[in-house]
């Protein structure tokens, strides 16, 4: 998946109404420290397999990043172009509405992206 697409138009930023709050609260404290963490993995063993969990709302037609903000700030910040992703409907949350969505093994959604 693009990089450039985590945006507040593509891939938003589900903690967040906007990807530059995100970075705001990314940049001091204990959460710059994980953003540095994962910075000085990726400078030294390249993008890690651990995939960034995309979450698709099939109702609102949005794509969200799901889990993984500290890295793909620190992808971001180092401008990766690419990197490992998973994804899952959101409203897919199993029998009688118990429990998380599964990552699905559909292909993915990319007309949401509008590129």
């Amino acid at each position: 998946m693009r990089t450039d697409w985590l945006n507040d138009q593509q891939i938003r930023c589900k903690e967040y109404p906007v990807w530059s709050q995100c970075r705001h609260a990314f940049a001091r404290g204990k959460r710059r420290q994980i953003v540095d963490r994962h910075k000085e993995i990726i400078r030294l063993h390249g993008v890690p397999e651990s995939p960034l969990l995309l979450d698709v709302d099939r109702k609102e037609r949005r794509v969200y990043l799901g889990d993984g903000h500290h890295r793909a700030i620190a992808l971001m910040e180092l401008g990766v172009a690419r990197f490992p992703f998973r994804w899952r409907y959101i409203d897919d949350v199993g029998l009688f509405g118990l429990g998380r969505p599964k990552p699905s093994a559909d292909p993915f959604p990319y007309h949401l992206l509008g590129s």
